[in-house]
């Protein structure tokens, strides 16, 4: 799938660097998804057993370079850590485990899952963090930055795999310098599905706009929380364009090439674009608990012949919800009035 971010970040990332494999250890009734190596299933296990995965990640150092300054590029290793990102969804457990390998083969991690620790589904993301501080302003300058992250693997207790997820491509660019963007001089943001892949440009001439989304705010303070509140925003608005556009193409396509909603046409190679095809699988999941992708497609293409209303409603409460919109809000305090001296 293309790279369209979901999330947003202040400084330069490379998510495109990063992939990983989820492989089962034989020796266990779990299930290996085989149609993407990224699921793995224990749906039907007994309580008492336990599973081996092991996950192996690739990262293309040259492209991981373009998240780094250019003084640390001839040493990547000295900077950065590789390993996975493993979040169970009841109860909320988040944990990091370094990888073992280098850039010049591969890494990997190995793990152990039991019904005793996880339930419902356990996600695990392939990322590359800072090791250490850093220095140069408009790059990552804390220990354990986020550089990039891949796609997420995923291990299935008792609930269905969660959405595919990818991300959305966005740029700084000045709208009144670049000639396609003229005639959005006066607007935050642009999103663009011209292409296969979909591109936000936000607009730099905006005083103070791009220096609030890109600049080191403390961790706790009011500008955190501005920073993370207009990046939720920009990212629900964009996602809920296009969604909204990838569903006027799907609707066009049964108009025009006499197929069934449903019938899968339409998710083949050349039938939409490739942002359109990502946005309709990213959203699918809202319509199917089935594991396998297809159906959950197939589902939503019915559903949306069928009660267009209702699924856009259902997917633009998802939208806000993904996004984080109101937490992004939490904390922030109003400005108090100046004493009079």
């Amino acid at each position: 799938m293309s790279k369209i971010r979901r999330k947003t970040s202040p400084y330069p990332t490379a998510d495109s660097c990063i992939s990983i494999e989820a492989l089962l250890v034989p020796g266990s009734s779990a299930e290996q998804d085989l149609d993407d190596g990224l699921n793995i299933s224990a749906l039907g296990m007994d309580e008492n057993e336990s599973f081996t995965v092991k996950f192996n990640i690739t990262v293309d150092e040259e492209l991981l370079g373009s998240a780094l300054p250019a003084r640390e590029r001839d040493a990547i290793a000295e900077h950065v850590r590789v390993g996975i990102v493993e979040t169970g969804t009841r109860p909320r457990v988040r944990e990091f485990h370094s990888a073992t390998g280098s850039f010049e083969s591969s890494f990997s991690v190995t793990r152990v899952y039991s019904f005793s620790k996880y339930f419902g589904s356990v996600k695990v993301i392939p990322v590359v963090m800072r090791s250490s501080d850093g220095v140069e302003v408009g790059h990552a300058r804390h220990e354990g930055a986020l550089l990039a992250e891949g796609q997420t693997a995923g291990i299935h207790f008792d609930s269905p795999p969660p959405r595919a997820g990818n991300y959305l491509d966005i740029k700084y660019k000045s709208f009144s310098q670049e000639g396609m963007l003229k005639p959005y001089k006066h607007l935050m943001y642009y999103v663009d599905t011209a292409g296969e892949e979909a591109r936000i440009f936000v607009n730099e001439d905006i005083d103070g706009l791009k220096f609030s989304l890109t600049g080191r705010p403390s961790e706790s303070g009011n500008a955190r929380r501005v920073r993370d509140a207009v990046f939720a925003t920009i990212t629900a608005h964009a996602w809920s364009q296009l969604f909204s556009r990838a569903v006027e193409l799907l609707r066009r396509y049964y108009e025009f090439s006499g197929a069934e909603p449903g019938d899968g046409s339409a998710m083949t190679e050349g039938a939409l674009p490739q942002w359109a095809r990502d946005v309709i699988e990213v959203w699918a999941g809202e319509f199917s608990d089935s594991s396998l992708l297809a159906d959950r497609v197939s589902s939503f293409e019915v559903e949306l012949d069928e009660k267009p209303d209702e699924v856009t409603r259902r997917v633009e409460a998802a939208i806000q919800e993904m996004s984080e919109v109101v937490g992004a809000f939490e904390g922030l305090r109003p400005l108090g009035k100046r004493k009079s001296t």
